[in-house]
């Protein structure tokens, strides 16, 4: 038998098990961290856009272009957004917001 005193066993027993922990922390639980940061951000992004969508819908609906202004201002407060433009069936620009100024090619 390789490990013939009791005190190796044990010693042999607590490295291996700081050994796991130490994988654990260090590679396991970071990875599975940022999967559950991107699958939250996705999931914000996408109820940013339904609900954007929805306040352009009415605005365009009802022709009432203040609508769409307001539904922009309340998105910027998304500290994850990063530009945002509403356009109507015509492809004319009616409200953006482009904090970071990039360019886009939106044709």
């Amino acid at each position: 038998m390789f490990f013939r005193s009791v005190r190796t066993k044990l010693v042999a027993g607590s490295v291996l098990l700081l050994l796991f922990v130490c994988v654990v922390i260090f590679i396991y639980y970071p990875n599975q961290q940022a999967r559950a940061t991107i699958a939250e951000v996705h999931a914000r992004g996408e109820s940013l856009g339904r609900t954007v969508a929805l306040g352009v819908a009415i605005g365009l609906e009802t022709g009432d272009l203040t609508v769409i202004a307001e539904t922009i201002a309340l998105a910027q407060q998304d500290p994850l957004l990063l530009y945002l433009a509403a356009f109507d069936e015509l492809d004319t620009l009616l409200a953006s917001y482009n904090p970071g100024e990039m360019d886009l090619d939106l044709e």
